[in-house]
């Protein structure tokens, strides 16, 4: 259930309590209300805790992502450098 329907359900709780208090309620029925936020509540915050785990997940990915594009640049550079050096000495012998 979505943490917008906790407000809603909250709201038929305490409508479902004054009922009882009045006599016209049914006990079973505000307890299932209560068991009902109680498990939704408990989803909402299994979920916030998914979503931090992988946006941290992804900030991760995004660092070694950046990481091995440094490594390729790097890479790419000292061999350009090598290929420079090696056309320098290849035009010194002509």
């Amino acid at each position: 259930m979505f943490q917008p329907e906790i407000p809603s359900l909250r709201e038929e709780l305490s409508d479902s309590r004054t009922l009882l208090k009045k006599g016209f309620g049914v006990k079973s029925r505000a307890l299932g209300l209560e068991r009902q936020i109680a498990a939704d509540q408990g989803d909402a915050e299994a979920n916030r805790a998914r979503i931090e785990s992988l946006r941290q997940q992804i900030a991760e990915a995004e660092a070694q992502i950046d990481n091995v594009r440094a490594t390729q640049v790097e890479t790419a550079s000292e061999d350009l450098r090598e290929v420079q050096i090696k056309a320098r000495s290849s035009r010194r012998r002509c």
